[in-house]
């Protein structure tokens, strides 16, 4: 029988042999971010449209603190229900022809605005099935009419979005305006000197069709890469859903977003959960402290572990309450207030700064508490069950018990001289010398 020293010892052999720790159990580095989702509450007087934006607003003030290395993992939350493709694709169409033609008649300020609400009209909702080549003419025929009302700032800023779109839809040399032809130029040459992001994205656990910029992705994970500052519109097909919303590429750390697809059956809990909430008219207050069994199903089926609920308060001067939510436990921390604007956006100076609130409390103590496991009860001794055993007889076999061999992982274990003199023999009580090799195959 092995004494405890000996045990000790084959321990930490096999603990090294076992190869090193995992990332998050390796000492000095920070645990993975924890995931978090952003839901809008069903508001009282809050138009559809008003929720939108602002669901928008706190998507993209999220993301800039999503990554691997940075506050959170953010989970983007699709609508459930038919995508408004077919009338945006419409209206989008109507609007940059509409400007094409004003173009044409030399209706400078016309076509401008024609097109300036073309590209509003698809950054409030991207659009899944949008045609690339026609956005990258729209920014061409706009950077014209800019560029022949005198405004050369505006043109190369607008050609470097048909870069964007399509990078072969410059101007040709022989058939455009020499000033057109540098202006394109200049743009280029801006932005081959700016910084460059990447940002991670994928679809999960459910099936879906990823868009960016109005080009399909491939299935899986996928990284895109651009000139820092640039927007990027992000748009998903999703099982029994669909995801539209604009996002700006950051310098720094490589940011990342999912965007959550159900699973088949999860869709219908998660429009009862909704309407549930729509009826309770559920507000930030009554659930600090308490949980809420909707917010709790919401959380455990979109997989998150902490919430950032936003309510929006349409009759207290216009106002949207946001607080962290952790299910099983309530909201942690003082919810902020944040006013919106005219145009139902979040001040975008209050919300950064209380995103960074929001940032220093989800790594806080009372954060940490909550998210903590329960601590399991010892379990308790049975009276007389050890009693006039010998202390080597309480213990199992080292070989014989589960952890040692998770710990080796059934390979072999080679014990060098470090372990001279550790194993003990059964008769006469004799200690071997020299070296000893331990060799365990698993069964």
């Amino acid at each position: 029988m092995l004494s405890r020293y000996a045990r000790t010892a084959l321990l930490s052999a096999a603990l090294l042999a076992s190869g090193p720790a995992t990332a998050q159990d390796a000492p000095g580095k920070p645990a993975s971010p924890k995931r978090l989702g952003v839901l809008v509450l069903p508001g009282d007087q809050v138009a559809m449209e008003q929720r939108r934006a602002i669901q928008q607003a706190l998507l993209a003030e999220a993301f800039l603190r999503s990554g691997d290395t940075l506050d959170w993992q953010l989970v983007a939350f699709p609508s459930v229900g038919s995508p408004p493709d077919a009338v945006g694709r419409e209206a989008l169409t109507q609007l940059i022809e509409q400007g094409k033609k004003h173009y044409r008649y030399l209706k400078l300020d016309k076509a401008q605005e024609s097109f300036e609400q073309a590209g509003a009209l698809l950054q409030r909702m991207p659009l899944a099935q949008c045609q690339a080549n026609e956005m990258a003419k729209m920014y061409y025929y706009w950077a014209r009419a800019a560029l022949d009302s005198g405004d050369d700032t505006a043109a190369q800023a607008l050609l470097g979005q048909v870069q964007r779109f399509d990078p072969k839809a410059g101007p040709d040399p022989a058939t455009m305006p020499p000033n057109l032809v540098a202006a394109y130029d200049m743009a280029l040459d801006s932005r081959r000197a700016r910084k460059q992001a990447k940002v991670l994205l994928q679809i999960k656990p459910g099936k879906g069709t990823l868009y960016v910029d109005c080009q399909s992705q491939p299935v899986g994970v996928v990284q895109i890469s651009g000139v820092v500052g640039d927007e990027f519109l992000v748009a998903a097909d999703v099982e029994e859903g669909s995801f539209g919303s604009r996002f700006a590429l950051q310098e720094g750390p490589r940011r990342h977003l999912e965007i959550f697809s159900a699973r088949t059956g999860d869709a219908v809990h998660i429009s009862l959960h909704m309407l549930e909430l729509a009826k309770q008219k559920v507000i930030l207050d009554a659930v600090r402290g308490k949980t809420q069994a909707d917010l709790d199903g919401l959380a455990r089926l979109h997989g998150v572990e902490v919430l950032l609920v936003a309510e929006p308060r349409a009759q207290e001067g216009e106002v949207v309450r946001l607080a962290l939510y952790v299910p099983g436990r309530g909201v942690i921390g003082e919810p902020v207030e944040v006013p919106l604007g005219r145009t139902g956006n979040p001040d975008p100076d209050v919300l950064s700064g209380a995103f960074d609130g929001l940032a220093k409390a989800i790594a806080g103590p009372s954060m940490l508490a909550a998210l903590a496991p329960p601590a399991e009860p010892e379990p308790k001794a049975i009276p007389g069950k050890d009693e006039g055993l010998r202390d080597d007889d309480r213990e199992e076999p080292l070989i014989e018990t589960w952890w040692f061999w998770a710990a080796v992982g059934g390979g072999a274990l080679v014990v060098g001289a470090v372990l001279t003199g550790v194993l003990v023999g059964t008769s006469g009580g004799s200690e071997p010398s020299g070296e000893v090799v331990l060799t365990i195959n698993p069964p």
